[in-house]
């Protein structure tokens, strides 16, 4: 009973910190052999993946509840001008970067006649 308690009062990130040192160790070890656990692994991110979306919806829309109509507005403006300006942020990163890097610059493909297609008639 005390191992349980002294699991219980150990914080989340050093129960985190033992798992991923032990699941270090169990890799360099055991080697390839550790390959017969990744299914565990695999159902565990599916797990994790399947109940994130619903967790993160449900806060919002409890968060949401619990405001008042004045505040909700203002909230919600300040939400759509975050949104807007990391949106501009992201798309001007990454024109600069298509600008700068220039990808498939130096590919070059064989030369081939295309026929433009034509239009259905109905």
């Amino acid at each position: 009973m005390r191992l349980w308690n002294r699991y219980k009062n150990t914080s989340l990130i050093a129960k985190m910190t033992v798992g991923f040192v032990l699941g270090i160790l169990v890799g360099v070890i055991v080697g390839p052999q550790a390959e017969i656990i990744k299914p565990l692994g695999t159902v565990l991110i599916n797990l994790l993946s399947m109940i994130a979306t619903p967790v993160v919806f449900l806060t919002v829309v409890l968060a949401v509840n619990k405001m008042n109509p004045k505040e909700l507005g203002r909230t919600g403006g300040k939400l759509i001008l975050y949104y807007g300006t990391t949106t501009a942020a992201a798309v001007l990163i990454g024109l600069g970067l298509a600008l700068w890097i220039n990808p498939g610059e130096s590919l070059s493909l064989p030369n081939v006649s295309v026929d433009n297609p034509t239009n259905p008639s109905l």
